[in-house]
């Protein structure tokens, strides 16, 4: 077996490659939190880091959650980089509100294209990450169809999987929301920042 010599200037060398290209690997700088971005419009506004809809006499806020909800899952996703946001349906209008979280879908720069988590989702990553209690789940999260009957208000958190890349915009798009017999799509355009 032969073995390979290197001159003491060519181990320094590529000690020194290895350490310039460590320097160089991507490092991750956390959870990237979502700020709104964009003009507002009639019915669009941004109220302190959340955009808000107003009309049909409904009002929707978004929002980045980040570990807003305190629960073990909460805190444990926010650990992993998974992207949360908080979403409050406020139903002034007379008639109920139908929300479905599976026409919903958050797009970003990198032409990624993210469905909420439910809860087999939620259940395959309790099954990896200890101190889950699953039997919150739907309180919190987003899970189901959703109804709000008027005068009510709900409010709970969006639950997408962590960005593959980093990027540097984000789009919460919201198909079909019923507003009594008639339906409405939403967006929700963010800003991405450590």
């Amino acid at each position: 077996m032969t073995r390979l010599r290197l001159s003491p200037i060519k181990t320094v060398l590529l000690c020194i490659l290895a350490l310039v290209l460590a320097g160089c690997a991507a490092k991750s700088t956390g959870p990237l939190k979502l700020y709104p971005a964009g003009r507002g419009s009639d019915t669009y506004s941004r109220e302190v880091n959340r955009w808000v809809f107003s009309g049909q006499g409904v009002r929707i806020s978004v929002g980045h959650a980040g570990g807003a909800h305190d629960s073990a899952i909460a805190r444990d996703l926010v650990e992993k980089e998974y992207v949360l946001l908080e979403m409050e349906i406020d139903n002034g209008s007379g008639l109920e509100v139908v929300f479905n979280p599976a026409l919903v879908s958050l797009r970003d720069s990198t032409m990624d294209y993210k469905k909420p988590l439910d809860y087999t989702d939620f259940h395959d990553i309790a099954a990896e990450s200890t101190g889950w209690d699953l039997s919150g789940v739907g309180k919190t999260f987003y899970d189901l169809t959703e109804t709000v009957p008027p005068g009510e208000r709900i409010s709970k958190v969006l639950v997408f999987t962590p960005f593959a890349k980093r990027v540097t915009r984000a789009k919460l798009v919201i198909k079909n929301l019923y507003i009594g017999p008639e339906t409405i799509d939403l967006q929700f355009s963010f800003t991405t920042r450590p």
